[in-house]
């Protein structure tokens, strides 16, 4: 006799998911309870992509440029694929240019799009802006995030970076 089940993986990215089937009972008595169970394994795909984010000069005046650089990491265990940024500029920033190492940046949508990291792979985007004037004695915070990757991330964790320039 065969028996097939299908079922949905959720939330187990990176991990090794075991499934063991075993007989339970009979009306007549099993000779050989040695194979009575079966097990089958398989690894889950996930990357776990890391994202950081520096800016300089991190006190700037009015009218001065402000450098953000960018960085994801993917620290694996698989590679990713369709991995995007968003990355808009807050209130106070005016964009001035872009230089991505990796992929395109959308300064209009603030989307990064890097597409594919091998483990241990990374990938870059500096941006600079200019300060606004009327920012003066203000905290500007920017913030990045990781909005989708394939397979899915295991550690949603180290998907976002803020930097403050004041």
């Amino acid at each position: 006799a065969w028996l097939t089940l299908s079922g949905r993986v959720a939330n187990a990215a990176g991990q090794r998911l075991t499934n063991t089937a075993a007989f339970l009972s009979a009306h007549q008595r099993d000779t050989n309870a040695a194979n009575n169970s079966a097990s089958a394994s398989f690894q889950v795909q996930g990357a776990d992509l890391a994202l950081s984010k520096t800016a300089a000069p991190v006190a700037p005046n009015e009218g001065d440029e402000v450098t953000y650089t960018l960085s994801v990491t993917n620290l694996g265990p698989d590679a990713a694929t369709g991995i995007e940024v968003t990355e808009p500029l807050t209130n106070g920033l005016t964009y001035v240019s872009h230089i991505a190492g990796q992929g395109t940046y959308d300064d209009l949508t603030g989307r990064w799009a890097i597409g594919s990291l091998a483990p241990g792979a990374a990938a870059s985007l500096e941006i600079v802006a200019v300060v606004e004037l009327g920012t003066v004695g203000s905290t500007i915070t920017n913030i990045a995030t990781i909005a989708s990757s394939s397979p899915a991330d295991p550690n949603p964790t180290n998907n976002t970076a803020a930097t403050s320039v004041a």
